[in-house]
């Protein structure tokens, strides 16, 4: 299944999944995980902080075609700065749904679809 497309034929993600961080090599797993799972091509990844490997940024950046849309927006906030990056994350995201995973997280190939399916459909 492909994601909607909305006007000037950008995909609408089915869901979007933003991803607070400092930066931690753990991220490149995570992303890879979400990449792995049998919806990917209807996820849009936002993460959201800096990173300031460049080798990890490279390497997160090839992933971007295994999914609707991957972002990063490099931000950092001196007081509550995972929260406001999730709340950051959540105003650029695209989909109507949207879940939040740590960086450090290792999602299992049917995580996304599992979460939609515990969602009542929309249409």
């Amino acid at each position: 299944m492909t994601a909607p497309r909305t006007g000037e034929d950008e995909i609408r993600p089915r869901l979007s999944v933003v991803i607070p961080t400092i930066g931690r090599a753990s991220l490149l797993r995570t992303v890879q995980s979400l990449a792995q799972t049998g919806m990917a091509g209807e996820l849009e990844v936002v993460i959201a902080g800096i990173i300031h490997d460049g080798q990890l940024r490279g390497n997160i950046d090839k992933l971007s075609t295994s999914f609707a849309r991957l972002v990063v927006l490099p931000v950092s906030f001196p007081i509550g700065d995972s929260a406001r990056k999730k709340n950051f994350g959540v105003k650029q995201s695209k989909a109507d749904i949207v879940a939040f995973l740590d960086d450090d997280v290792v999602v299992g190939l049917t995580g996304p679809c599992g979460w939609s399916r515990a969602l009542p459909d929309r249409a």
